[in-house]
């Protein structure tokens, strides 16, 4: 931006220069010519020098100020839109694992899933009890649910928080967690994969 503004002072330049030369010219004629002759040809050189002032204030500004000014950002554009990513991996379908622990339970859910929102119909045969996961919050990569007893709700904790996380490309398993209601650390942890 300051090449731009250095460019468009030419004109400037030039009044600075003209105005130079005709005080010089003036005290010329004052002090050198001591004839007619000589006063008029140094009029005549203050009318050239005159001239000269006025080209240099009416040329236009050099090029390469016009193409600073047509390069420079327009404020008023629009900002683009993003390019969409890639489609969402959809998760549907039978996905069954065991939990970490050294009495670990097994875990069999059906989900479905249309690439935005998914849920889930749970079995733990260990207990014996049995659930629904509602779909809270989704990334690209992870996809909470809060978990709802549906069937011997005496004989698991109802009201937890399941997030299953998507590894592979293509989608080879879920990772699964699970957190009480309330608190922030999950207590259980899983591999789910697709049944055949």
């Amino acid at each position: 931006m300051n090449d731009c503004l250095a460019d468009t002072g030419a004109p400037t330049a030039w009044i600075v220069v003209g105005l130079l030369a005709l005080v010089a010219v003036a005290i010329g004629v004052a002090f050198v010519a001591r004839t007619r002759a000589g006063r008029m040809g140094l009029l005549g050189l203050a009318l050239v020098g005159a001239l000269a002032l006025g080209a240099g204030v009416l040329t236009p500004p050099p090029a390469s100020a016009a193409d600073c000014t047509a390069t420079a950002p327009d404020s008023t554009a629009p900002t683009p839109t993003p390019t969409p990513s890639a489609a969402p991996v959809g998760v549907e379908g039978d996905w069954s694992g065991r939990t970490g622990r050294d009495d670990g339970y097994v875990i069999n859910v059906t989900l479905s899933d249309d690439g935005t929102t998914a849920s889930g119909v749970v079995d733990y045969p260990d207990f014996p009890c049995s659930s629904a996961w509602t779909q809270t919050a989704r990334t690209a990569t992870t996809i909470t649910f809060t978990e709802t007893l549906t069937a011997n709700a005496e004989n698991c904790a109802d009201g937890g928080i399941v997030t299953l996380t998507l590894v592979g490309d293509p989608l080879t398993r879920l990772d699964f967690t699970y957190t009480y209601l309330g608190e922030t650390d999950p207590i259980d942890f899983a591999e789910l994969t697709r049944v055949p």
